[in-house]
């Protein structure tokens, strides 16, 4: 087997395997067999299983377009980038997150994966707060408003991840936004 390793292809099966049946029953050595490296060439670069999944989530994270994220002044616009660019990370990615939120309660020492996501959710809270701060949303705690934009999404998600016959309605992003907007808004007296 190579030395090379093609980090793109290890981390993505790395995801591939997190989302068939998690983290706990994912293997290094079954990664390493379908990535085509050698499971100790796997431990020299990654240390630890552990290490090895921080390594390909923050890579996810890094590459996904949750990090193209900015305030731009234009409140609709931003909020549908946030929720393009959360649908297709999760697309490309399945449910890392989902699934990492739900075992890290049973192992401590995998709060070091969320720190990637943290990162990301502080990114769109601040960009909500500022559009609080600019009189343009309702003044809520950030992550509060983070969880009703998002948390829709994650659970349809989800719901389509744990039953696969679940269809739900397909999502429209404008439409969507407005919603949100709608109840949010702040109104000027």
């Amino acid at each position: 087997m190579p030395k090379y390793i093609d980090e793109e292809k290890l981390f993505l099966e790395v995801v591939r395997s997190i989302g068939e049946v998690g983290i706990g029953k994912t293997t290094t050595k079954q990664i390493a067999q379908s990535a085509g490296v050698n499971e100790v060439t796997l431990f020299r670069k990654f240390g630890t299983k552990l290490g090895l999944i921080e390594a390909a989530f923050q890579h996810i994270v890094a590459a996904s377009p949750l990090q193209e994220l900015r305030y731009s002044g234009d409140l609709e616009a931003d909020l549908n980038q946030i929720v393009n660019a959360y649908q297709e990370t999760s697309f490309l990615y399945g449910e890392v997150i989902p699934i990492i939120l739900s075992e890290v309660p049973r192992d401590p020492e995998m709060r070091a994966l969320l720190a990637p996501f943290l990162s990301v959710v502080g990114s769109i809270t601040k960009i909500i707060l500022e559009y609080q701060r600019n009189g343009l949303l309702i003044s809520e705690p950030g992550f509060s408003a983070v969880s009703a934009l998002l948390g829709p999404i994650i659970i349809r998600r989800m719901l389509q991840r744990a039953a696969p016959d679940f269809e739900g309605e397909k999502l429209d992003d404008r439409i969507y936004v407005q919603s949100f907007l709608e109840g949010r808004k702040q109104v000027k007296k």
